[in-house]
Formats: structure tokens, C-alpha cells, sequence
């Protein structure tokens, strides 16, 4: 139920309350102390953690919301690291395809190939510190709502 209203809330507002993300770690946490005990807080903290390590780099070049982490994290409160992994993945290649669909849709797929060309030769053979595109509520034709993508590798992931 909270990566549904955390979905909608990115669709409607772009972006992702708080108070979903401390209920969710609240809720998580309480959740791994009844199923586990004491494993059950180390389960809790590997979970939240390894999203927001893994991830923290997008952050910080503007790829991906924090949100969007934290939304990662609070799912990986409640089922682990092996899972969170799993959903994190899942969501990347469900991301990927809504993305390359959007892209194509627009007509934008060549000149999104392009700036991403440029930007990863200014990163990594200029060796500048650059920031990807900053979002731009005017023009959305090359975002998506990740958090559309993490409720269906969750889904996916959970009932496989």
C-alpha cells in the first residue's frame, strides 16, 4: 500500500512525502523486530542501507530522485538486501523499456543518445564533474516517474 500512494504522489506532485518514507521505515522496522528479532534489525538495516549506498551516485548526478532511494530503501526495510537487489534491478530494465518507449513516442530516442554520449565523454575521459540534465517541469518528454517502474518490479518481484 505505500509504494502505491508513494506512486501517486510522485505522478501527481513529482515527488515522494516524507512522512510515507518514516511510516515505511517505521512500519519495516517494527515488521523485521516481530518476524526476527534481533536478526530481524540487522535484516532491516542491511535492507534500507544498500539502496541508498548503491545508489547514492545517481543522486548526486541528478539521475534518478531521492524518492525514488528511499522508496528503494523502505522496501528493503521490509524484505532485505537479497530482495531489495532484486527489485532494484527489475526496476532499472522495467525503467529502461518505459523509457526507450517514451523516448521513441516523442521522437527524442537520437538526441537523448547524443547528450548521454556527450555527458558520460565529459565524465569520464574530460574527468569533469557534470550534472545530468536537471528536470525541467516544462518539458517531461524525457523523464519518467520511477517510482511507476519500482511498483512493477516490486509487484513482480513479490509474486514471482
Amino acid at each position: 500500500m505505500l509504494v502505491i500512494c508513494a506512486m501517486v504522489q510522485d505522478i501527481k506532485q513529482s515527488k515522494v512525502s516524507n512522512y510515507f518514507i518514516f511510516s515505511g521505515y517505521i512500519c519495516s522496522l517494527i515488521f523485521q523486530i516481530i518476524i526476527g528479532q534481533v536478526n530481524g534489525v540487522k535484516v532491516w538495516g542491511l535492507g534500507v542501507i544498500i539502496p541508498i549506498v548503491c545508489l547514492c551516485l545517481l543522486f548526486y548526478t541528478k539521475m534518478l530522485g531521492a524518492g525514488d532511494i528511499k522508496l528503494f530503501s523502505v522496501i528493503g526495510g521490509f524484505y532485505g538486501a537479497d530482495k531489495i537487489i532484486e527489485v532494484m534491478i527489475a526496476a532499472f530494465l522495467v525503467g529502461a523499456l518505459l523509457a526507450l518507449a517514451k523516448l521513441l513516442y516523442y521522437g527524442i530516442l537520437v538526441k537523448r543518445l547524443c547528450y548521454f554520449y556527450h555527458y558520460m565523454k565529459c565524465i569520464l575521459i574530460k574527468k569533469e564533474r557534470l550534472f545530468y540534465e536537471d528536470y525541467n517541469k516544462k518539458n517531461t518528454a524525457h523523464t519518467i516517474h520511477f517510482t511507476i517502474p519500482i511498483f512493477l518490479a516490486f509487484q513482480y518481484t513479490i509474486l514471482k
